[in-house]
């Protein structure tokens, strides 16, 4: 094996390192939106709750 296809090898090493990172943030920013949108759900109640009493 030469100089470059142990470049190429790591290189490709990389590149599925960052896919699985990509993959993990994506995850990671779908639970984030979700926990907002709940986050609001919950403020928009609570105060509606309290307008009520």
């Amino acid at each position: 094996m030469d100089e470059w296809e142990k470049i190429e090898m790591r290189i490709k090493k990389a590149g599925k390192r960052l896919g699985q990172i990509k993959i993990r943030i994506s995850i990671l920013n779908q639970k984030l939106i979700h926990l907002k949108a709940k986050n609001e759900f919950h403020k928009a109640y609570s105060s509606q709750s309290k307008g009520l009493r």
